[in-house]
């Protein structure tokens, strides 16, 4: 049976831009990314702009699709991710950074389907590299499974609230209104 060889992270720097297509890597593996479609955005926009309202009265910073050089190898980039005005002082704004975002956000899409267990992969190398929660949100079942290192992961569905006062004290939103 042959190995499976893994790709380099200069390997993957030298991949070629395609249109339609954005790379991760994880532990290794290539992981080769539709477009998002719409609704997958949708929720994304939901989601950063209820982020960036409690950003600007409490500090830290809310983005999306940024490149992170992670444990094992990986390179991530959250489809929504937070920083803490701690974690954001260290941050280089014009390099790739090692680490984890204090909260990483990934949004199952149809075009996950194939790789649900890379969803699941993906929640550990965060919590690995530093994340102090993950939130995985499904929304067709329309729930969300919350990730923190060394606890079992919680359950929400739509009429609960997305909140974690460890990171963000105050924040809280109902993932139905997330998910429209």
């Amino acid at each position: 049976m042959p190995t499976k060889m893994l790709m380099t992270l200069e390997e993957f720097d030298a991949l070629p831009p395609q249109e339609g297509v954005r790379y991760e890597l994880l532990e290794g593996k290539l992981l080769m990314l539709a477009s998002p479609m719409y609704y997958h955005q949708e929720i994304c926009t939901r989601m950063i702009g209820k982020l960036f309202e409690y950003c600007q009265t409490h500090g830290g910073a809310v983005n999306h699709n940024t490149d992170f050089k992670l444990a094992n190898g990986s390179i991530l980039a959250p489809d929504v991710f937070y920083m803490t005005p701690e974690s954001l002082s260290r941050l280089d704004k014009h390099r790739r950074n090692e680490g984890a975002p204090d909260l990483c956000i990934e949004i199952w899409s149809p075009s996950n389907e194939r790789d649900t267990e890379d969803l699941h992969r993906k929640a550990h190398v965060y919590l690995e590299s530093g994340a102090r929660a993950v939130w995985l949100i499904y929304p067709e079942p329309r729930h969300a499974l919350i990730y923190k290192p060394g606890q079992p992961i919680e359950v929400r569905d739509d009429s609960q609230r997305l909140e974690d006062d460890t990171i963000l004290p105050g924040f809280s939103v109902k993932l139905g209104e997330v998910l429209g």
